[in-house]
């Protein structure tokens, strides 16, 4: 990657009209990786389109969050970008996960991201952790 390419991000100057008209997918996806996902999520325009919170064995709240872009910003689906967002109830580290923006409420989405042997009828929370 070009220092120039890196410079966009590290002084600041990366718009989402830049990001989205960016072909090269190297290019865009180390804006990424330098910006993160919270800063991203505010230079494409994402709002926060539903939250849900769960309370697991032990007495963990957990909230979660499902997140959009405004506008369909993948050009080859011709859909919006969405992300989940969690907050780790024991250390409280924050966690953006890209998701499919078909997805309507954020307990689906988290019921999504779970594992495939995990039927996505059952209810969202822990019966326990390791």
């Amino acid at each position: 990657i070009p220092s120039a390419v890196y410079e966009v991000a590290l002084n600041g100057e990366l718009t989402r009209e830049l990001f989205l008209k960016e072909a090269n997918d190297e290019y865009r996806s180390a804006w990424y990786m330098i910006l993160g996902e919270s800063k991203m999520m505010n230079i494409l325009d994402a709002k926060e389109i539903d939250k849900f919170t769960v309370v697991h064995a032990g007495n963990e709240t957990e909230t979660i969050t499902l997140f959009k872009t405004r506008k369909a910003l993948n050009k080859v689906l011709n859909k919006q970008y969405a992300w989940l967002k969690r907050v780790c109830p024991s250390t409280g580290t924050v966690y953006l996960t890209p998701t499919d923006p078909d997805l309507q409420t954020a307990e689906e989405a988290a019921k999504f991201h779970r594992p495939e042997w995990v039927s996505k009828d059952m209810t969202y929370n822990w019966f326990s952790r390791s």
